[in-house]
């Protein structure tokens, strides 16, 4: 794509990266219930509202090619592994600035954690399996996954407070 002076080809492994998450967590228990997708589609069909630039461009076009995207994601994940498809999404990622890949990279860590928490035990949301390969997608991909993770919790930590004095201040005044 032009506008991150990606090729053709680097735009559609971008572009199929949400789909390797996806599944590479809801699949890490060996089956892949219909739930663990939820947090995909809910990430494809809420793309306008994703915050950052990449982000809402990727969800936005697989929104956009449907169908026949997964299809061609379906075919390129049969000439290699998941291991290789997340180390090309890696390399590609490093050609763009960390101002415009680090928003999309979380999402990616939000995607993987929702997949997780999205099927099974409620007092472990996420399994082993599923904890160690989000591990191993984000190493090989590059990227550190505890750093994205305190991201999150920090951001989360942040909406908390912002929720509580937001409350505390309509008690005050009459609400």
């Amino acid at each position: 794509m032009d506008k991150y002076n990606l090729n053709n080809k680097e735009w559609k492994v971008l572009n199929f990266s949400p789909f390797d998450i996806a599944f590479g967590v809801a699949g890490s228990d060996g089956h892949i219930a219909r739930e663990e997708l939820a947090p995909l589609m809910n990430y494809i069909t809420q793309s306008s509202f994703l915050k950052d630039e990449l982000s809402r461009d990727i969800f936005g076009n697989i929104y956009d090619q449907g169908e026949a995207l997964w299809k061609e994601h379906n075919e390129y994940t049969k000439k290699s592994s998941l291991q290789e498809n997340l180390k090309n999404v890696g390399s590609i990622l490093k050609k763009l600035d960390p101002s415009i890949v680090d928003p999309f990279v979380e999402n990616l860590c939000r995607l993987g954690m929702g997949t997780g928490y999205s099927f099974g035990n409620p007092n472990q949301p996420l399994s082993n399996e599923e904890i160690n390969q989000l591990g191993h997608m984000f190493r090989w991909m590059g990227f550190d996954l505890p750093s994205y993770l305190e991201k999150i919790q920090s951001t989360n930590n942040e909406n908390q407070k912002e929720n509580k004095s937001t409350t505390q201040d309509e008690d005050k005044i009459g609400f």
